[in-house]
């Protein structure tokens, strides 16, 4: 037996009446037991499962603490935006869908970053300046944001040396 914990957003009277009638409500669409089976957890997802199909507007989670998966807790969620739930390296991570203008804002990033490789194909590949200060003071124009060192030109480039 383990605390089992449900939080319901946007959930109708018949779900919050069913999970009060087997669950302490703790704060408003806050449920949990704490010595649940996983016969009647199971028993209980099911029902929520069921009815979430007929109101699908509902947001339902439910979690407890399960030692033989990574991260020590499972996690069981339904609602809207339907999120997957995923072990990466023992922690959860939940991912969800992009809507339709997140999609739309990624292509556009994708394309930048499409065209910014075909530019660096066609005129080769970057490269950076290691800029050594020789003898004499570093200056900086700042209409043309340029910085000078004492004879060496740097303008927009980063120091280090440069891999392809």
């Amino acid at each position: 037996m383990t605390m089992t914990v449900v939080v319901t957003v946007n959930a109708p009277g018949r779900f919050r009446g069913f999970l009060a009638s087997c669950m302490c409500e703790i704060a408003p669409g806050v449920y949990t037991a704490p010595r649940m089976t996983k016969d009647v957890r199971e028993r209980l997802w099911a029902v929520l499962e069921s009815w979430w199909v007929e109101r699908s507007e509902a947001t339902l989670v439910m979690t407890w603490p399960d030692r033989s998966i990574p991260g020590g807790q499972q996690v069981r969620s339904l609602g809207v935006p339907p999120r997957e739930l995923r072990d990466h390296h023992g922690v959860y991570l939940a991912r969800r869908e992009l809507n339709p203008a997140q999609k739309e804002a990624l292509a556009r990033l994708a394309g930048s970053a499409e065209e910014a490789e075909a530019a660096e194909r066609v005129t080769g590949s970057l490269t950076t300046q290691s800029i050594v200060p020789s003898e004499g003071s570093a200056s900086h124009d700042a209409s043309s944001g340029e910085s000078s060192m004492g004879g060496a030109t740097a303008s927009g480039g980063s120091s280090g040396d440069s891999s392809a």
